[in-house]
Order: C-alpha cells, then sequence, then structure tokens
C-alpha cells in the first residue's frame, strides 16, 4: 500500500514542482523539494475571488468548493485506513471551516475564514520525505509527519485537483 500511495504521490506532485531522489542517509526514503510560491497563488486567487463574489452564496460557495473536494478524499482514505486520528481531526477541522463559512455575514468574512484555513504555510519551503511508516514534511523549521492514511488522503485529493490537495497537506500537517 506505503509503495503504490507513494507512487502516485510522486506521479501528482510532480508537475507541481517535486522532484525525487534518494537522500544519502537512508535509501529507502525519497526526498521531494517544493517551493510553494505557486501553491500560494492559487490560494490567492481563490481568496481574492470569494472577496469579488457578487454575493455572499456566491463567496460562500467558492469557499466551500476546495475544502468539500477535500472531504470527498478524507471519506475515501478513511475507508483505507481504518482509525487514522490524522483524518479524523482533519474532518473535525473542516466541520468548523464549514459551519464558520456558514455563519459568515460578508464577502470579505468568508474570504478571511478562506485564508486562515491556507494559513501562511503555503510561504515556506516544504520539504516531502516518503518512507517507512510516515511522510515527513518540513515547513520552514515546522516538521509533518504523515501516516500512509493521510498520503493517500492527500494524493486522492491532488486527483480531485490542486486547491483540495494542498488543503489537505495543511490539515493534516
Amino acid at each position: 500500500m506505503r509503495s503504490l500511495a507513494r507512487a502516485l504521490a510522486l506521479a501528482l506532485l510532480g508537475p507541481l514542482g517535486f522532484s525525487a531522489h534518494a537522500p544519502a542517509r537512508d535509501d529507502s526514503q525519497i526526498a521531494c523539494p517544493i517551493d510553494l510560491p505557486r501553491a500560494r497563488q492559487l490560494s490567492d486567487h481563490v481568496t481574492a475571488s470569494i472577496r469579488t463574489a457578487a454575493t455572499l452564496d456566491e463567496a460562500k460557495q467558492r469557499a466551500l468548493d476546495g475544502p468539500q473536494k477535500a472531504r470527498a478524499a478524507l471519506s475515501q482514505a478513511s475507508l483505507l485506513a481504518l482509525g487514522d486520528t490524522g483524518l479524523t481531526r482533519a474532518e473535525a477541522r473542516l466541520d468548523t471551516y464549514e459551519h464558520d463559512v456558514q455563519l459568515a455575514q460578508s464577502q470579505e468574512e468568508v474570504a478571511t475564514r478562506y485564508a486562515s484555513l491556507t494559513g501562511d504555510h503555503l510561504t515556506q519551503r516544504t520539504t516531502l520525505g516518503l518512507g517507512g511508516e510516515a511522510a515527513d514534511v518540513h515547513v520552514g523549521s515546522v516538521g509533518c509527519s504523515y501516516t500512509t492514511g493521510e498520503v493517500i488522503a492527500i494524493v486522492l485529493g491532488l486527483i480531485l485537483g490542486i486547491i483540495p490537495g494542498i488543503i489537505l497537506l495543511i490539515l493534516l500537517c
């Protein structure tokens, strides 16, 4: 399962700038450095489109599109990785986000909620190493460890679109 998740992750993340190479210290890992200015651009574009939506309902729909796809990926990954607490926590964060978006009273408030979901992580450099039981991601000085189930969710998110995949990379961190 890990080999399949790793192969899918590299196939999907390659076009985003990941380059795979085996680090000298451990041949069982694959390190994938990525600069995320493009991801930040995509997130900023979505935030701007939410701000400029003609109506509050349109802003809410734009703000919920990517997270709803991320939720679908989490649901599918949960079927393959029963009991993965990281997936459960991410679903809870999406529940809170969706609730907050529904309570928003203006396009600006919806855009702010969306920006807080993706956070400032996208301005950092991320390193994803796939190997062993988990994948390690370092965002600046912060490290993330993804379970196999979380890697599957991220891959499924990327299949559904770049934005859902990026959301999951951040939520599962």
